[in-house]
């Protein structure tokens, strides 16, 4: 019986959304004897913000064999002028066309506050929207939340949000990622060789900085239970230059550059795909391929124009860390809401919209959940992380 729900499990991998990394090392990557196998699953505890990792551009072969999906493909690079502030209007009117009620994970962070600022910037229909928030959110935001939200727009508790395929059906559900991509993030890895500028060396002839930098971020004391594998650094950083050299249509030249790249085209995917984590209430019930597509279609920064705005700027994204980080998208929000606060203070930090701790481990191709405890999927993670070649 064990046997049936494993081959269950391995054939639903090779299709799957997200396969969560890490694989909770203390319950499975220990019981890897392949290297290579425990070198991917000690992604997600070292390196930074990992959920899934999978390639939109060249190789970057995974033990389960699952595709970026073709909805979330790169666009063909061109050089843009437009400023970030028309971007973010032009996604707002496009958005507002439709009829469906618009729901907004706010966080109370840059990303998904310059969503809402641009939504109502561009509309006379307040009533269209619906923020979802909890105290957090108005913790990390509170001016912009008594100013604008509060008897203007109808705002829920995030808790209460559940993710079906009849809300999805009713509401467009925007949310803030992948701005840390369009406005580049990892910063954990490179922000020790910041002082001296070394973080703008080639990253060709540097990855010694880039394999220190991963060794900093897995040295962190959350991570201090989890033995360290001498050798992932090397390994992953390699990996990912190995993709780079492999796809020729972007130039990266320096240590940022390489950063960049690696959310630009490794962690887009699964960034998408948030909402859909944790904030559910049946996390069995399957989401419709029409639905789905319609989610990726109107995520809100999941845009060409996003996508070449954030490449032909990316010599100017990192100028002047941490003050003028997201410099253009604060500048935004502040035409809106006049804060000065936020605007001179406001750093870039995780920012979360709550849901529940425990994270699947892996996402059908329906959206349905399946975790750990579940028969069969340990074992299926098990044999192919043991199969798995690097």
């Amino acid at each position: 019986m064990l046997n049936k729900y494993k081959n269950f499990h391995l054939e639903n991998l090779q299709s799957s959304l997200m396969i969560r990394q890490p694989v909770f090392y203390d319950k499975v990557g220990n019981h890897i004897n392949n290297p290579n196998g425990r070198n991917w699953a000690e992604i997600g505890d070292h390196v930074v913000g990992v959920q899934d990792i999978r390639a939109r551009l060249g190789t970057f072969t995974t033990p389960w064999g699952a595709k970026s999906n073709v909805l979330n493909s790169t666009p063909p690079v061109r050089a843009v002028e437009d400023r970030l502030s028309n971007l973010l209007d032009r996604r707002a009117c496009e958005l507002l066309t439709d009829q469906r009620r618009i729901a907004v994970l706010w966080s109370g962070g840059i990303d998904s506050t310059c969503v809402l600022a641009s939504l109502i910037k561009n509309t006379n229909n307040l009533s269209q929207l619906v923020v979802y928030c909890n105290s957090k959110s108005v913790e990390e935001n509170p001016e912009f939340y008594k100013n604008f939200l509060v008897g203007k727009i109808e705002c829920r508790e995030t808790d209460s949000l559940d993710v079906t395929d009849d809300f999805l059906k009713s509401h467009m559900l925007l949310h803030g990622d992948p701005g840390d991509s369009i406005y580049g993030a990892s910063v954990p890895h490179w922000q020790h060789l910041i002082q001296d500028n070394r973080h703008l060396l080639p990253w060709r002839s540097n990855l010694n900085l880039i394999s220190e930098g991963i060794d900093i971020f897995r040295s962190r004391p959350a991570m201090s239970h989890v033995p360290l594998n001498p050798g992932f650094s090397s390994w992953y950083a390699n990996k990912v230059g190995n993709n780079i050299e492999e796809v020729k249509t972007y130039e990266i030249n320096n240590i940022v550059d390489f950063w960049w790249w690696h959310y630009f085209n490794l962690k887009w995917d699964f960034s998408m795909l948030r909402p859909f984590y944790g904030l559910r209430k049946n996390r069995r019930a399957a989401v419709s391929q029409e639905s789905l597509k319609s989610f990726i279609h109107t995520t809100f920064y999941n845009t060409e124009y996003f996508q070449n705005w954030s490449y032909t700027n990316l010599p100017k994204l990192f100028v002047g860390y941490p003050d003028k980080h997201k410099l253009e998208a604060k500048q935004y929000i502040f035409e809106l809401d006049k804060d000065e606060l936020y605007f001179q203070n406001k750093r870039r930090k995780e920012s979360t919209y709550g849901g529940p701790l425990q994270y699947p481990t892996y996402l059908d191709k329906n959206a349905k959940s399946y975790f750990l405890t579940d028969p069969g999927v340990t074992e299926a993670l098990i044999e192919l992380l043991e199969q798995y070649t690097g």
